[in-house]
């Protein structure tokens, strides 16, 4: 069957327009007249806001309109008629735009004619695409000399340019290419220039009649006030015999305003039409009206719903809205049939055969006379307004600036956090979730997640009934919704839900049998068996999530483990770095997938394991952290001896979850004991962990525990504990610390990660994590003490001699900064006129020269104390022993315990003196001292004085508040980022495209690579990759891609690239053209305009002897054969990298025939190709989102002060949140600081 026979239908485009009035009086059921919705019994009232014709307004009534029921009823709109016609509130804007850009005498817009030719023109070609002529329009333009001209010679020369462009074009493809990305932004940018220059900046006297534009203004977005002044002859005469100008205020009511804009719209309608779009879809008689109201929507009644409490009825907020608009109509019309009345005398009345009531008379002049006004004139102007606030507050409540009780309007319902589509659409609640505090659990697996049994009784998964799990099922509906594992509820094939009583296992049973009989109706629906909701249970896939969900590790898969007698959510140590998590009190959210799509999707793109690399830079975000990496130390260093029995214990305890038989290693000593290292556990759990059939790893790195730590000089490092190797699995040489199996790039475990998977990569976590748990709990245990931040007596005099020298140093710093150079100077005095100048330049730098002083000081006292100083010296120092492996804490830590505190700082500068020069009350004024400007010499070891701690807790609050400012300002700056790049993906063709089609990118990052993939593929990794050629290299996939690659169009490509490369060499030119090449032939000395007539008269031999001296640009080679189909089609920038390797071959891995740990130079080529085509981007990755979330989720961890440059006071920059804020938010073009 052929499938483009079949007709189908798609859309081509889709538009909106305004309700027109005729189309809302022919689709309403109800003109609403009644302002009181229900009456005294509580029934709603005819031709009220409730009449049962909107629709049912509670479950058991009926619709007067269709006859359906409250569930079945879509509703149905009434309306409401205006007295008198009102602005449209959502229009006023552009309305107000219009009025003031246009001429009240002879009804044009105040643009000059040629402005107003040359945009017509303009929005015309661009209707077919055609943005080059817009600028060629422009350029007319400004060639016309007498502006004044009407332009009818001008006109005519458009029209001929504007046919000749149109004629030109193909209507078909102008109507694709007119709603491409960039004609569309010229669009809106010519709109906006015009509303700008020509309507919101329109000159004061019009062009045509003279006549002089009044001002004017919006008064509570109600009204159009204008001054109109008084002539300029009279002007003249006032001014010169001193009388007084009189200026009087004019309402613009709305009916004059359309009686205007109805002329207006005679005389331009073909400019006005597509300079505001909507107009040309119109369904009134003139569009203009759409700016103007005389019926408004009442909205069906189910979307208004009353609510009740305490027994009593409460109208919805839209519905009080309505019925003040009722309330403001029928005052209108009780003052026009007053004015009515009054206008017919008695005689006329009876001549005309109308009758007056007395007594409805005096019950319209009651109401008029409550209302505003001395008079009934002044009484309709404030009634109209009043109405027109009312009809502004049903859509938008804050356009009444007045009202402080305001009701939500339309607007108010839809936008932003709490509106309808943020709220409820694009985020919302949810079922089958759950929430609960995290607490750790290090004997679980990296990708699993501890779920307590209330949780697992609760959510259910549906699984439909088949012959295979039939009798699984059957014991799951058997044990009911208490017993686990039991299930909730059995669904039958019509969607019928029978819920399990928990407390009747005989109808239990009989439900069981009927699993898989089928029911009589499940003939005449798509679902041909019984689906049962059963409980969560082990190995189910469960979604994790920590809010705030900064970027895309926020959100991952684990395997559910359900442990009875817990509490909490209980999660592995090593994924607190992916959520940002800790075990003081945080909660996170599990949800429960309710589908095979849904579980497969989080089985293999969302799990733990392949989300071991962070999008941002491709570093791991999984490692084991804290205990586990003073564990992994103290177990790998030198003279840790086990026997066959604690050997064998270590081993078995960290590999319970290996499903193969475990490879033991033999004892390094044989007699007289038999005894395994250390290193030797370590290489037993990881050679258990590689998957059976492929090669142990081999890797050399450095260790995070630098070898001088151990005392070891520069040239004996080679097989030091500072280095580590490790070949085949064996660990030979060094300590394994956090450099290793912590988050950290190319340490063992992303190796592993690389070469293997990530399923091997959890393994090696999870293992980890078990045997240093047990070789801690078991073998060696962890404190700190006291002794290990005491510093020996020699060291503590050397401290308290640089501190005293520091004391004594603060005048000479002071007078060195501030030019002093006489001792007859009082130097209080000059610091007096420094502090109290009005700029502060001079105060900036005393602190710069003190803060270089002090962080002298800081130096010199740090080096005496640690690391020689210390009492116990490393290893057996445990708080050093914490600091250099990288399990917690810094140099700083130690240094402020066994120190000094330092220079306290407050946003970048010393503690700001008060009015009196003193920083606080128990110093002298303009004292010089280090420590009356903030300098802690004290330590935590031995306590710090009042004053210190004063100072310490001002730079504790600074941090405090910084961080509740920073944490608002990076998260909306995160929302506007994914917002703006959230449509960008990848391609089939490896285009990154917009949502609408448009491409930003031809390859992705240039070389199509996804950053998560190409870790490997960097000059420093690849001896590693030729060390693991055996787990790198797949030969089976190699033979497979050689035989889909175009190997002649390759190799020409390539070829064009490198004779390329070498004339470049010696022409030294980065970029040349015909014109370039003859304008250095013929020199610098000629002038521009003869250097162009003499180049453009050159005859075809010389035009083409010229072109034969340009070195061409060939295209790039992934542009001409595809990366993703061809092997060896790499990008340039790699295949220089590749080339450079093999010519240099530094680690003399490659030889001639390969072997061991060595490998052919071709060889080597299509290990990296191939890995090169595995690191390509799929298809559909939201790479906009990605790097939004790498922008936006380090903002958090940002500062969000502006710092100076010590030493340069007046240089200022901006850094930190405020300086992403202005790059991509206010995108400014003259930026606040260099």
């Amino acid at each position: 069957m052929d499938v483009e026979k079949i007709p189908h239908h798609y859309i081509d485009s889709i538009s909106f327009r305004v309700f027109g009035t005729e189309e809302l009086v022919r689709q309403s059921v109800l003109n609403v007249t009644q302002s009181e919705t229900f009456d005294v019994v509580g029934h709603p009232t005819k031709d009220g806001l409730h009449d049962a014709l909107l629709g049912p307004s509670e479950n058991d009534e009926i619709c007067a309109t269709c006859g359906l029921g409250f569930l079945h009823c879509p509703g149905h709109i009434g309306h409401i008629s205006l007295p008198l016609v009102c602005f449209n509130p959502m229009f006023m804007g552009t309305l107000y735009q219009l009025i003031r850009g246009s001429c009240l005498g002879c009804k044009h817009l105040l643009a000059p004619p040629i402005a107003r030719q040359v945009m017509l023109a303009q929005l015309q070609v661009l209707d077919y695409g055609c943005v080059s002529a817009v600028q060629e329009l422009q350029e007319l333009a400004a060639l016309v000399d007498d502006t004044k001209d009407m332009g009818l010679a001008f006109q005519s020369r458009i029209d001929t340019y504007v046919n000749s462009v149109i004629q030109e074009v193909d209507p078909e493809e102008a109507r694709r290419t007119s709603r491409v990305k960039n004609v569309v932004e010229c669009r809106q940018r010519l709109v906006k220039a015009f509303v700008r220059s020509h309507l919101v900046g329109a000159p004061r006297k019009c062009v045509q009649c003279k006549a002089i534009r009044p001002n004017m203004t919006i008064q509570n977005n109600s009204r159009i006030v204008y001054t109109s002044g008084i002539a300029t002859a009279e002007k003249k005469r006032r001014s010169e015999s001193g009388e007084a100008d009189e200026v009087s205020q004019t309402y613009l009511t709305p009916l004059e305003a359309r009686k205007h804009l109805r002329a207006v719209w005679e005389q331009e309608k073909p400019l006005l039409e597509r300079l505001f779009g909507v107009l040309s879809l119109s369904s009134h008689d003139c569009p203009l009206d759409m700016f103007f109201l005389d019926a408004l929507v009442v909205p069906p009644t189910r979307f208004r719903p009353v609510r009740f409490a305490n027994g009593m009825k409460f109208e919805h907020h839209q519905t009080a809205s309505l019925s003040k608009v009722i309330l403001c109509c029928n005052a209108v019309k009780a003052i026009l049939r007053v004015m009515h009345q009054n206008s017919i005398s008695e005689e006329e009345a009876d001549e005309v055969g109308v009758h007056v009531d007395e007594a409805e008379k005096k019950r319209l002049e009651l109401i008029v006379d409550k209302l505003m006004g001395i008079d009934l004139s002044s009484k309709l102007h404030f009634a109209w307004k009043a109405l027109q606030v009312a009809v502004n507050a049903v859509f938008d409540s804050d356009m009444d600036e007045f009202n402080l009780n305001k009701a939500p309007g339309i607007k108010q319902v839809l936008e932003k956090k709490e509106g309808l589509f943020r709220k409820h659409m694009m985020g919302k609640r949810v079922n089958y979730a759950a929430r609960s505090v995290i607490s750790p659990d290090p004997y679980i697996g990296v990708e699993e997640i501890g779920v307590p049994m209330v949780f697992a009784k609760r959510l259910s998964y549906p699984e439909p009934v088949n012959d295979r799990n039939v009798a699984d099922l059957r014991r799951a509906v058997i044990n009911g919704p208490d017993v686990y594992p039991g299930a909730l509820l059995v669904e039958k094939e019509n969607g019928t839900i029978i819920r399990l009583d928990p407390n009747d296992r005989v109808k239990r049973e009989a439900v069981a049998k009927q699993l898989l009989t089928p029911s009589e109706v499940h003939r005449k629906t798509f679902k041909c068996c019984k689906t049962v909701h059963r409980h969560l249970r082990t190995g189910d896939m469960l979604l994790l999530n920590r809010q705030p969900t900064l970027h895309k590790p926020s959100i991952m898969a684990h395997r559910a483990r359900v442990l009875p007698g817990e509490k909490t959510l209980r999660l592995h140590y090593a994924n607190c770095k992916c959520y940002n998590a800790d075990f003081d009190g945080d909660e996170m959210n599990a949800h429960f997938p309710q589908g095979e799509l849904a579980r497969a999707e989080a089985e293999i793109i969302a799990n733990v394991k392949k989300q071991y690399l962070v999008p941002k830079d491709g570093a791991p975000l999984s490692g084991l952290i804290q205990d586990h990496v003073i564990g992994g130390s103290l177990l790998t260093m030198r003279g840790r001896f086990f026997d066959r029995q604690d050997y064998n214990e270590l081993v078995f305890g960290a590999l319970p979850s290996v499903g193969s038989r475990v490879k033991l290693l033999p004892p390094a000593f044989q007699k007289p004991l038999m005894l395994w290292t250390g290193k030797q556990v370590l290489s037993t759990v990881l050679i258990n962990c590689i998957p059976e059939g492929m090669p142990p790893p081999t890797v050399e790195g450095k260790s995070k525990i630098p070898a001088k730590a151990w005392g070891i000089i520069e040239k004996d490092e080679k097989l030091s504990e500072g280095q580590v190797i490790i070949r085949d699995g064996e660990l030979l040489c060094g300590v394994l610390d956090k450099a290793h199996y912590g988050p950290t790039q190319f340490g063992l475990v992303h190796i592993c990660y690389e070469l293997y998977g990530g399923t091997t990569s959890s393994l090696m976590l999870t293992a980890f994590a078990r045997l240093f748990t047990h070789y801690l709990q078991l073998h060696t245990g962890f404190t700190l003490g006291i002794e290990d931040i005491l510093v020996t007596r020699k060291a503590d005099r050397k401290r308290m001699k640089i501190m005293k020298q520091a004391k004594l140093a603060g005048d000479e710093v002071a007078k060195k900064a501030l030019g002093i150079d006489n001792e007859v100077t009082n130097l209080k005095s000059r610091l007096q006129d420094a502090h109290l100048a009005r700029d502060d330049r001079e105060m900036k730098q005393l602190d710069a020269a003190m803060k270089s002083h002090t962080d002298q000081v800081n130096n010199d006292i740090n080096k005496a104390c640690i690391p020689d100083g210390l009492l116990k010296k490393f290893p057996s120092n445990n708080l050093q022993l914490m600091v250099q492996s990288g399990a917690k804490g810094g140099m700083v830590n130690c240094m402020q315990i066994s120190c000094l505190l330092g220079q306290i700082e407050l946003e970048g500068r010393r503690v700001p003196l008060m009015v009196s020069g003193r920083t606080l009350p128990s110093f002298l004024p303009y004292d010089t001292s280090p420590r009356a400007g903030g300098f802690v010499d004290g330590r935590f070891l031995t306590g710090i004085r009042p004053q210190e701690f004063f100072f310490h807790c001002m730079a504790g609050r600074e941090g405090l508040v910084d961080t509740a400012v920073k944490t608002s300002r990076s998260g909306y700056l995160q929302r506007c980022l994914i917002k703006h790049l959230e449509g960008l993906m990848v391609c089939y063709d490896q285009t990154v495209r917009d949502s609408d089609g448009s491409v930003i990118q031809f390859q992705y990052g240039e070389d199509g690579l996804d950053v998560l993939k190409m870790q490997m593929l960097k000059a420093s990794q690849f001896p590693v990759l030729v060390r693991n050629q055996e787990a790198a290299l797949n030969r089976e996939n190699l033979e497979k891609c050689r035989e889909f690659t175009d190997t002649d169009a390759l190799h020409s490509a390539k070829k064009a690239v490198s004779k390329w490369r070498k004339k470049q060499k010696k022409s030294n030119v980065t970029r040349a053209n015909a014109f370039t090449v003859f304008c250095r032939e013929l020199g610098q000395d000629i002038e521009r305009e003869e250097l162009y007539d003499r180049f453009f008269n050159l005859d075809d031999d010389e035009r083409l002897q010229l072109e034969k001296n340009v070195v061409r640009r060939p295209d790039p080679v992934s542009s001409v054969v595809r990366s993703d189909l061809n092997l060896g089609a790499v990008s340039e920038k790699m295949d220089a990298l590749i080339e450079d390797y093999v010519s240099r071959n530094p680690h003399s891995l490659l030889v001639d025939s390969s072997g061991g740990k060595t490998l052919t130079r071709e060889d080597f080529r299509n290990l990296v190709y191939l890995r090169n085509m595995h690191a390509l981007c799929d298809p559909g990755e939201p790479v906009g989102l990605l790097a939004a979330q790498s922008i936006g989720e380090p903002s958090t961890q940002m500062t969000l002060n502006t710092f100076h440059f010590a030493g340069r006071g007046e240089m200022n920059v901006t850094l930190g949140i405020p300086r992403m804020r202005e790059i991509l938010m206010i995108a400014s073009a003259k930026i606040a600081t260099p």
